[in-house]
């Protein structure tokens, strides 16, 4: 029981020639979010080499992005207070919440302020990452007894999508504790399938009450629908 059954259908197909939007899936590189951000701290072999010869892998500590005295290094750029923060990576689904671009750049004064925002114009993505639910053959995170809760929406930044092919079975969890920016650039690729729109107004309602909106409603009314969906053992 729970959010499964309360929609008809939770996925429609996509053109591959259709542009990105609210509600399609993509494949997305997505890095792992680490408690303590690790730095990759880089440095010349000697004073007249440009490429990077030798770096250390270290957890954020005080002397970072701060004013330090180093040499340039060869296709990294890096500014006075600037730093490389490295983190592992997977490829993941991940659904679009939201496309922001800006307009009018062109209205602009011409020359300097129009050069410097040209790639505002430029789509950018904000997605978040779908989680693979936990199987007997792969433990994970997302365990039968934190999906029924979850399926039954106690958690708001968490949302149960179910197989494809079979719609009772949860296949999927939505993070929005992990919703995170993309230009969907190399390295992505549309699944060519997206979201019901009701589903997804689901979702958007949740978001919106994350971020501290008072977009209630739709959330509100599915969880009157499912809250007799987890058995009184499994709540918290």
């Amino acid at each position: 029981m729970g959010i499964l059954q309360v929609f008809e259908s939770f996925y429609e197909n996509v053109a591959q020639s259709e542009k990105p939007a609210p509600g399609h899936l993509y494949w997305v590189p997505t890095p792992e979010v680490n408690e303590v951000p690790r730095i990759l701290d880089v440095a010349r072999a000697s004073p007249s080499e440009h490429e990077v010869s030798s770096f250390t892998i270290c957890d954020i500590a005080k002397t970072h992005f701060k004013k330090r005295d180093r040499l340039p290094i060869k296709s990294l750029s890096l500014g006075e207070t600037e730093e490389l923060i490295i983190a592992k990576a997977k490829r993941r689904p991940a659904v679009i919440i939201s496309v922001m671009a800006s307009e009018n750049i062109q209205g602009l004064p011409e020359g300097h302020q129009q050069r410097m925002a040209k790639h505002l114009e430029k789509p950018c993505y904000l997605v978040a990452p779908l989680y693979s639910t936990a199987t007997a053959m792969k433990p994970g995170t997302f365990g039968p007894v934190l999906v029924a809760r979850i399926r039954a929406l106690q958690y708001l930044h968490f949302f149960c999508l179910p197989d494809r092919n079979s719609p009772d079975k949860p296949s999927s969890i939505i993070r929005l504790d992990r919703v995170f920016p993309t230009y969907l650039g190399r390295g992505s690729e549309s699944m060519e399938y997206k979201m019901h729109e009701e589903p997804f107004e689901i979702l958007l309602s949740q978001f919106s009450i994350l971020s501290g909106a008072v977009y209630r409603e739709p959330y509100d009314l599915a969880r009157g629908l499912v809250q007799d969906a987890l058995p009184a053992a499994l709540d918290a």
